[in-house]
Order: C-alpha cells, then structure tokens, then sequence
C-alpha cells in the first residue's frame, strides 16, 4: 500500500467506505493479518466518538457503537500528544474490562495501531487497524500506516469540509436575505441528534452502515432549505395560514430540492457522500405513510427512510419546544401525540426508538436549550 496508484485512489472522491476497503484489500496482499479497519468520528459538542467507517474480518460490537471521550482515557491521551500507539499483544488492557482497549481485547484482537486524526489542531476522530495475531505490527507497516492515516485525515477533513461549504453557503444566504428562521439553530442541533438517536436504534434492522448515520445526522440541519424561498408573511405569521398560504408553504420541499442542486452544481459537490440522502431529507420530509403528505402523496414504504426519521425528530423537538404562539410541551406529552400520529402520519417504529432514547433526549435538551427558553415559560 505505497504505490502512486493506491494514493491516486484515496485522492478520488469516492466514498470513504471504498476507500477503507481498497486500504484493507492492499495491505492484506503483502501482511496478510489486518483484520479490521475502523475511522471514528469525534462530536465536540457532546464529546463523544461514533463509528464513521468500518471494514472487518467478522461482525463485532463496534459497527454504529458511540462512546463518551471522557470515559477513553488512553485515547484521551494519544490525541493530547497526536502521535500513534502500538500495541502488540491487547491482553496488557485484561486486567480493567471497563477500557475500550480491553474490549477490543475482548472481541479477540490482539495487535492494534491507533492514530489520531488531526486538521491543524482540530481533532477529527481516529483511525484504527487491528490484528487477531500478536506481533503483527512489524516497524515497516507501521510506517506505512503512518502515511495511510495522513491521507485518511485529508480524505475525511474534505467529506467534512464540503457538507460544512453548503452549511455556511445557506448562513449565508440567510443573512444576504435578511431571512429570519422561526427556528432556532438549537432547534436544529437536538432535531439532529434526535434523528441520529433513532437511526442509531433501528440500524441493524435496516441495515444501515455507520456512514449513512452519521450523513443522515449531519444532513438533518438542512431539512427545511427551501423555507429560504417563502416569503415572510407566511413563514412568520403566528396565526394558522389560510388555504392559499398553506399551499405557498408546501412548495419550501420542491423549492429545497431545486436549491440544493443548484448549489451542488454551483460548488461542483456531485460526489458529496450521500448527497441523494439530503435531497430525500429535503423533499420528502412532509410525506405521510397514508398518503396525505406532500409534495408527491407518496405512502409506506415510497417514502425515503431518512425522510422518516428526520420527521420524527423534527415534530418532537417543535412540539417540546417554546414557540411564541406555544409553551413548551412536555417529553411525555410529546410522545403521546407523537404514538397518535403514527397510526397513520408517522412511522410507530421510529417513534417507538426516540421513546427509549429518553436518557440520552434529557442529555440533549439540557446541552442545546434555547435562550428564551426558560423565561418563555415562566
């Protein structure tokens, strides 16, 4: 894994999932004992670590696994000096089961490389190679994943650098437009952990891999793009809109959708990853599994999972948050209307995986509470 060829290969924008595999399939052509392949992401707002990538030999634990950094206390430390760690024989970490590193002991791994990810001094996330043989780390290839890691960090500052380009591009416009959002950016950071929440519970029924959770997370911000479109009268009114309003408002999915694929042209973001999930996100996110959403009437299954989720964790944040034409209403009070909508609006399985997500929503609302929020409801 040193040849132009192979770096030639990381430099396209294909995604990272390819990437670590064509990684894994190289080094296994001269080593023969890499295992598995794992890219964490790190969440500075709530300091933890979610699996982004991973490639392995047999199903473990860690595939859609999140951590609290402050509980990796080895980790902790790697990223504080930004170098890697060796480590030959893993049953050094048998004596504290409570580690991560004995729990990838645990999953039978014996040799592991770690590297943190770096861009200039913002941490990424980290990169891991695992082996089930001791001693399989020779200083030749570690060398060698030392150089892959480097591209690694590159490859996934841009994956992150071209959502974050049509983030700040929509601020932007926001600002050049003298927009003004009825709902606030906390509102879309809990709404988004809320949709990560649910994908993360019903992942492995719906087979979804670690790098469509966290595009679903990072996408769900952006569901409501083409309210950028609808004028200010209706978008702001505080009242209930008339027929004709009603109907001005629904056209924010079909406007969204035009948006953003001018704007993907516009950057030349084609090969984004995921893009076709975003699109979903902002075009069918007001679909209902009876048909009576819009903008296409789709039913059940027609309506893109991410679409789904996102409108779970959309409705339940608007409805337990402070409106100037509401209080806010209670979890428990928000999922009794939300288990009413699913019998024919939304889907119960999604409602159902937020419900018992309740530790973790508590966390969230304490962490993204709105500035108004308290004196709102006094």
């Amino acid at each position: 894994m040193n040849t132009a060829q192979d770096y030639a290969f990381l430099n396209k924008r294909t995604a990272i999932a390819d990437k670590v595999k064509h990684i894994r399939q190289q080094l296994n052509l001269k080593y023969q004992i890499i295992d598995r392949i794992s890219i964490v992401l790190y969440h500075e707002e709530r300091n933890t670590l979610q699996t982004y990538v991973l490639n392995e030999h047999q199903c473990s634990k860690f595939s859609n696994y999140e951590v609290n950094f402050s509980q990796c206390q080895s980790l902790m430390e790697i990223a504080q000096g930004k170098t890697a760690r060796v480590i030959n024989d893993m049953s050094v970490f048998s004596n504290n089961k409570k580690t991560h590193s004995a729990q990838v002991e645990m999953a039978g791994y014996q040799s592991s490389f770690t590297m943190p990810l770096f861009y200039g001094d913002n941490l990424l996330g980290f990169f891991f190679i695992n082996s089930y043989k001791k001693n399989a780390l020779s200083a030749e290839l570690i060398e060698i994943l030392r150089h892959i890691s480097v591209m690694v960090s590159l490859v996934l500052h841009q994956d992150l650098s071209d959502i974050n380009m049509l983030k700040s591009t929509i601020e932007s416009m926001k600002l050049i437009s003298q927009y003004r959002d009825p709902e606030t950016g906390e509102h879309l950071k809990r709404m988004a952990y809320y949709s990560l929440l649910i994908a993360r519970k019903v992942a492995q029924k719906h087979n979804l891999c670690d790098e469509f959770i966290e595009h679903l997370f990072l996408y769900a911000p952006l569901h409501d793009l083409g309210k950028l479109m609808v004028p200010d009268a209706i978008l702001l009114k505080p009242g209930r809109l008339a027929a004709d309003e009603f109907e001005q408002m629904k056209q924010h999915t079909t406007q969204g959708k035009d948006l953003i694929e001018k704007l993907v042209n516009i950057y030349k973001l084609q090969n984004i990853p995921f893009i076709d999930v975003l699109k979903n996100i902002i075009f069918c996110h007001h679909e209902q599994i009876d048909g009576g959403g819009y903008p296409m009437g789709l039913t059940g299954k027609d309506i893109p999972i991410e679409a789904k989720i996102v409108a779970v964790a959309d409705i339940f944040d608007a409805l337990t948050s402070v409106r100037p034409y509401k209080k806010a209403w209670s979890n428990d009070q928000a999922f009794e209307e939300l288990y009413k909508m699913s019998a024919n609006k939304i889907e119960f399985e999604f409602v159902h995986a937020l419900d018992h997500s309740r530790a973790d929503i508590e966390e969230i609302q304490q962490l993204f509470q709105d500035e108004y929020q308290d004196w709102m409801n006094d």
